[in-house]
């Protein structure tokens, strides 16, 4: 039910060749234009608000795995801005950043990444000029886990 929820929401917001798979971790899968959605620790969901806070997201409180779902949908709207090259590029340095020990350097260095500071700003974009589309999101998102 859930994932059909999801499916329907994306759709509705003009998202409609995006699959949606409950599972352990949020992760895009760029290949299969696949968004798996998980869970969110409490100290990524602080960090994750904080940043999207600071690069001038007007509203507060969103569930922490909304956001990680709507910067899942944010890597679908802004791959095609990278190639091949900037994907490897990504990779290996996701590698290399998860050998940091300490998390908030970790987090600092991950979110820094072209990648992945491209999904965040598209999120706070879309939060910032679609307020009841997340709204909407997030009630469902209570309501179904």
């Amino acid at each position: 039910m859930f994932e059909e929820n999801v499916k329907n929401w994306l759709e509705k917001n003009g998202f409609v060749d995006l699959e949606v798979v409950d599972d352990d971790e949020f992760m895009y899968d760029i290949d299969n234009k696949v968004i798996y959605t998980g869970v969110v620790s409490t100290s990524e969901g602080i960090w994750f608000e904080q940043f999207e806070s600071d690069h001038g997201m007007k509203i507060t409180g969103i569930i922490p795995e909304v956001l990680a779902f709507l910067h899942e949908v944010g890597h679908y709207c802004t791959v095609d801005n990278f190639g091949n090259n900037d994907r490897e590029d990504d990779n290996l340095n996701k590698f290399f950043i998860d050998m940091i020990e300490n998390s908030h350097d970790r987090m600092i260095k991950y979110w820094n990444l072209p990648m992945e500071f491209a999904a965040n700003m598209w999120v706070v974009d879309f939060v910032n000029n679609n307020i009841d589309a997340v709204k909407e999101l997030c009630d469902m998102w209570e309501v179904c886990e």
